[in-house]
């Protein structure tokens, strides 16, 4: 059963993919021994044995690249990743325009999405 809710960590993150595609896949994929993946897939908060994952790593180079002026290729390294899932990235500060004259248009317009969520 997928779980309900999004893992808020990355070490969070590793440990579903290890319950989800397996060590052995994760092992081929990282070329990295099992060990690894408990190391990256630990709550550094009670194990001792913990390291970076290769998210972790992502995170800090995207950063680094905001840092330094280069958000472009932060955002082109994301988008990539959402492509891959079918979903695309619209910048936090962008404004909402209604398309339609009146809310209750509005509220229409998006009665079907709301119908197909509830069923």
């Amino acid at each position: 059963m997928p779980e309900t809710s999004p893992p808020l960590h990355t070490w969070q993150l590793f440990h579903a993919y290890r319950k989800v595609l397996g060590d052995s896949m994760l092992q081929k994929i990282y070329q990295r021994g099992l060990r690894q993946l408990q190391r990256w897939s630990a709550d550094p908060r009670f194990a001792s044995d913990v390291e970076r994952n290769p998210l972790d790593r992502l995170e800090i180079v995207l950063d680094r690249l905001v840092e330094i002026g280069r958000a472009d290729l932060a955002v082109a390294t994301v988008s990539r990743l959402a492509r891959i899932v079918n979903h695309r990235l619209i910048p936090e500060e962008t404004e909402i325009v209604p398309d339609k004259r009146d809310w209750r248009d509005e509220i229409m317009d998006d009665y079907p999405a709301i119908t197909s969520f509830h069923c």
